[in-house]
């Protein structure tokens, strides 16, 4: 939503047919975000690793950073845990980083999101700290990683 109502502001006086479509796409982005709150705070919405991924490439492309994804969906008991690896780690590049490209690696009991755009700057990824936990209780393991300028989230849950 900033980022559509940035790309408003920018477009306002030199194009302003494209300016109205950004400011639409932020209304809508809005009222689904609304929904989907509401949804979380009554427990009736599921996180699913295919929506987290559709979703994921929307945002990305709208910013402007390429987006690929390999490999097949895990399968298994552990579809949510994957699926808020792959929210977070979205928000957390949106946020934090100045990615131009960002894969998604999938096995069958793994999911690793590597970007190019990791800042020189270690931040505090408590987010990424509270996931790793539920991953542990789970039997799994949550690492994140940092090296030339990528940094990589990676997921594993045995069985």
């Amino acid at each position: 939503m900033k980022l559509k109502t940035q790309l408003a502001d920018r477009l306002i006086d030199r194009d302003p047919a494209a300016a109205r479509e950004h400011l639409r796409e932020a209304q809508q982005l809005i009222a689904e975000t609304v929904a989907n709150t509401r949804s979380l705070a009554f427990g009736e919405r599921h996180v699913a690793l295919a929506s987290e991924l559709a979703n994921a490439e929307q945002l990305f492309t709208a910013a402007g950073i390429a987006y690929t994804v390999q490999g097949e969906l895990p399968r298994g008991a552990h579809d949510e845990l994957f699926g808020l690896v792959v929210r977070e780690a979205t928000t957390n590049i949106l946020r934090h980083a100045q990615a131009t490209a960002v894969s998604v690696n999938l096995g069958a009991d793994s999911v690793r999101v590597v970007n190019d755009g990791s800042p020189a700057s270690s931040r505090s990824l408590s987010g990424l700290a509270r996931l790793g936990e539920r991953f542990e209780a789970a039997g799994g393991t949550l690492r994140t990683s940092s090296a030339n300028g990528s940094f990589t989230t990676t997921a594993t849950v045995s069985g």
